[in-house]
């Protein structure tokens, strides 16, 4: 994740009734942010507000926006940080959350040293990975429940035609391949994010094809893992917002600025610009 993925404050400005879709959205969105309504008067300021049709979107904070009944070319909408939606859309700020399970636990483990690591572990084989209506194989051989986030990270290649599985490789960056109906849901392309054959044969052939050839299998990798983080993790809505600035560092700002003017270190002016930031962000 990007280093500037901290745990932000999000108000949320939404008219009843709340679909089930975006609640559920907004519990994924709490395990990264503190989230409370925008009427509570005692909350801190908001670094951006979830919001959605039928409530005043407030003036001068980025917008978290649901559209599952709003066009994204529409405003506020289109002017939005982010877009949280039920299902992806062809925006390329919008996260999906809820639908399908998220992957904190997963990290990105790259060919090389998926390689290094089956070989540390004698572990022979194609060593290629498949899901089959919900239950993941290891070169054929079923995966005792439990370990599946072990075959997603080692696999030299995963098979995977539906989305719960497709997104359990992408999180652990596993080189996938999968059908033209699963690439679609999760809104990747063939030869970016994933491989897409339509049939099974060609499906088996793409994960041999990418089993030997570690270079091709480390750019889809990575990519995919960028998708899944992006378009279907929480972190992906924190990672579009404004980066934001603590006291520190806006003071910081304005002192290398009065530093360039020559200003004296005991001027007034430096004082009233130390106040002025702590008045705007809350300071004692």
């Amino acid at each position: 994740m990007s280093a500037d993925v901290a745990r932000r404050v999000l108000g949320t400005s939404l008219s009843a009734p709340v679909d089930a879709r975006l609640q559920a959205a907004l519990r994924r969105l709490a395990r990264v942010c503190d989230l409370a309504a925008t009427t509570d008067e005692t909350a801190p300021s908001w670094d951006a507000v979830v919001w959605h049709h039928g409530a005043q979107p407030p003036p001068g904070v980025p917008l978290v926006v649901w559209v599952a009944a709003l066009r994204p070319d529409r405003e506020p909408a289109r002017s939005a940080a982010a877009l949280l939606a039920p299902e992806i859309i062809p925006d390329e700020r919008c996260v999906v959350l809820g639908r399908y399970p998220e992957y904190p636990q997963a990290r990105p483990v790259l060919p090389f040293t998926r390689r290094r690591i089956r070989l540390a572990r004698r572990l022979a084989g194609p060593a290629c990975a498949g899901v089959v209506a919900g239950s993941w194989r290891w070169d054929g051989a079923e995966v005792p429940a439990g370990v599946e986030d072990a075959a997603a990270g080692l696999a030299c290649s995963v098979i995977a035609t539906d989305p719960v599985g497709a997104l359990r490789a992408l999180a652990w960056a596993a080189p996938t391949v999968t059908d033209p109906a699963t690439a679609a849901a999760l809104g990747a392309v063939d030869g970016e994010q994933v491989r897409v054959a339509g049939d099974a044969q060609g499906r088996r052939a793409a994960a041999a094809q990418l089993a030997g050839d570690e270079r091709t299998a480390a750019a889809l990798s990575w990519a995919g893992r960028r998708l899944y983080e992006r378009r279907w993790s929480a972190e992906g809505v924190i990672e579009r917002l404004p980066r934001s600035r603590g006291p520190a560092d806006a003071a910081d700002g304005l002192a290398r600025a009065l530093d360039a003017l020559h200003t004296p270190a005991d001027s007034a002016v430096r004082s009233r610009a130390r106040d002025a930031v702590a008045a705007l962000r809350g300071l004692p």
